[in-house]
């Protein structure tokens, strides 16, 4: 049985709260402007238009809630297992628009219509990327407190 030394243990409390922040910190410009993000959502030309309000109000609301459940510790597995799929989806929407030549601002963090160039395009896929080994890395981490 392995064991975690004090440091390693804070480190990755911190890792673990930094990732729950980055969850809030994305949700909180989405719930304040729900009819700009429906516009960032529907930009993504993937959802039918009448699924965009919808979405654009329910998701950020589903990341809060898995931003504050990582950071508490409370319900980890499902709010990791979320956090995961979210990731992944958003990974695909940004792909798939890149591949057809769309490109436009994530709304990751802002409810700010803009197109942008194929490089920020590729930066928002690596940042997801970062985000998607930050959790995995987080999960096995943590595979102990889950499996309970």
């Amino acid at each position: 049985m392995r064991t975690i030394s004090n440091t390693n243990k804070h480190i990755i409390a911190l890792l673990r709260i930094g990732l729950g922040f980055v969850f809030i910190y994305s949700s909180l410009p989405k719930i304040i402007d729900p009819i700009g993000f429906s516009i960032v959502v529907a930009n993504y030309q993937i959802l039918p238009e009448n699924m965009a309000y919808p979405v654009a109000v329910y998701l950020p609301f589903l990341e809060l809630s898995v931003g504050i459940s990582i950071i508490t510790g409370i319900w980890l597995r499902g709010s990791f297992g979320i956090a995961l799929c979210s990731l992944f989806i958003f990974l695909i929407a940004l792909v798939f628009n890149l591949v057809r030549g769309i490109n436009i601002d994530c709304g990751c963090f802002s409810t700010d219509l803009q197109e942008v160039s194929k490089w920020t395009m590729w930066w928002h896929i690596l940042r997801d990327l970062i985000l998607i080994a930050w959790t995995i890395f987080m999960v096995f981490t943590l595979k102990d407190k889950l499996i309970k």
